[in-house]
């Protein structure tokens, strides 16, 4: 009694692997890589991690943090800053100062619109000060000024024209 001819094997290839470039047989014509370690790198470079969440993360308190770029300051050891701060010094185009506190005004923490948020000057060594709105601030100080020294000002830096009002 004869054994019934088997299925006839798929031709093998060899094929190089993209994600460690080493030299590898197969049979499946969709295979791409050596073996899923590789296959599971080679999608982490294409897509990123898969808890990946773009660089933003919900603090404890409510607060969101964000990537930061790199060298920032206020960095945490991740490389995190909170995001609120991170709007408020895009929108001012420099980075804050230890002092200042951005409010969020609708008291929700994790919206972080720039309408929504203002900027406080706040005591120096204290961590969560009662805090003054800074413009409030810039309009006491231009106050106590004489009519010639605020005109003297103005003239030297236009951007206090808008607070003197």
């Amino acid at each position: 009694m004869s054994k019934k001819p088997g299925p006839t094997p798929k031709p093998r290839t060899v094929k190089t692997c993209p994600s460690c470039e080493t030299s590898f047989e197969t049979r499946w014509p969709r295979q791409v890589c050596c073996g899923r370690p590789c296959a599971r790198r080679l999608d982490a470079k294409r897509h990123g991690p898969p808890n990946w969440k773009g660089g933003v993360n919900k603090h404890s308190s409510g607060y969101l943090k964000a990537k930061a770029p790199i060298g920032h300051p206020l960095a945490d050891k991740a490389g995190y800053v909170m995001q609120h701060r991170l709007v408020m010094e895009e929108h001012l185009g420099r980075t804050l100062e230890a002092h200042e506190r951005v409010h969020h005004k609708n008291g929700v923490r994790d919206d972080n619109r720039v309408e929504n948020l203002e900027l406080w000057d706040a005591d120096h060594g204290k961590k969560d000060p009662s805090g003054q709105r800074t413009l409030d601030l810039a309009r006491y100080y231009l106050a106590k000024l004489s009519l010639e020294e605020r005109s003297a000002l103005i003239k030297e830096r236009p951007l206090y024209a808008c607070i003197d009002r």
